[in-house]
């Protein structure tokens, strides 16, 4: 009567630990068939075997020609622009202040139990409510 439904398990897909390689022949020629729309990037990532989310990246890139975007990598290529001297990098300045002042910054040790604070404001009042000290802090 019907067709019998076959029951297939999880496949499970281990990661290679290198980098694909494909020929850049094979990229231009699958952007042309995108950019002109005789096929999907689907499809095509089949046909030219090429990763489908490079030839994503690259079909965008309407600026260069196929053969041009073919010769370009594909990753972001942004280097970071801030270093602390702890070693951490940032792209963007607030992440890169933030860092400095709540964990790589200046410390503000109690002078009475030795806890740290990152604001002397913090201490300040720690010392006030737990030491009932009036210590006047500069």
């Amino acid at each position: 009567m019907g067709k019998t439904a076959e029951i297939i398990g999880p496949q499970i897909h281990e990661r290679s630990k290198f980098r694909l390689s494909w020929g850049k022949d094979d990229m231009a020629r699958a952007i042309y068939a995108v950019r002109d729309g005789v096929m999907g990037t689907a499809k095509a990532s089949k046909i030219f075997r090429v990763p489908r989310s490079t030839l994503q990246t690259l079909a965008k890139r309407t600026h260069l020609t196929p053969l041009e975007a073919a010769q370009k990598d594909a990753g972001s290529g942004k280097a970071f622009s801030y270093s602390c001297r702890c070693g951490s990098k940032f792209n963007h300045l607030r992440n890169y202040k933030y860092h400095v002042s709540h964990q790589c910054g200046v410390v503000f040790r109690c002078p009475v139990c030795g806890k740290n604070f990152t604001r002397k404001f913090s201490m300040k009042q720690h010392l006030q409510m737990i030491h009932g000290s009036t210590i006047i802090m500069d």
